[in-house]
């Protein structure tokens, strides 16, 4: 009889270790959907608006879109210039926070995660300089 309670304890050790890996790879998908996101809206950004902050505000909304906090997020978009054939890639880092209890978040990071994209400005982007892929 005095070991239920001792394996109830593990029980529920276990059960948060389990969760909290399980949110690692789910802030690993959530990373990488918001730098591929990121790429994309560089890439496709009209000529007369910054692609930089399009670049960063298509990773916030791909965030935001999963629920999970944009303040542990942070993007670094390394880019020559937006012009055709120029290649962009974006880095997004997410820091994972440590689950103490089901459904809440605090105490210490559990960790950080990257996910990276390259991609290539569209060649035939009409607005923009540069004499395509060649």
């Amino acid at each position: 009889m005095e070991v239920l309670p001792l394996c109830l304890l593990v029980l529920v050790g276990f059960a948060l270790l389990l969760a909290n890996g399980w949110a690692v790879v789910d802030a690993r998908g959530v990373a990488a959907d918001a730098a591929r996101e990121a790429a994309r809206a560089f890439a496709e950004a009209p000529a007369d608006l910054d692609p930089w902050a399009e670049a960063s505000g298509a990773a916030l909304r791909a965030v935001d879109s999963t629920g999970r906090s944009r303040q542990r997020i942070s993007v670094r978009i390394d880019a020559v210039g937006h012009r055709r054939c120029s290649p962009v890639t974006v880095e997004v880092t997410y820091r994972v926070p440590t689950s103490w209890l089901p459904g809440t978040s605090g105490g210490p990071q559990l960790g950080v995660v990257r996910a990276r994209h390259t991609t290539v400005v569209d060649p035939y982007r009409s607005g923009l300089s540069g004499d395509g892929c060649g």
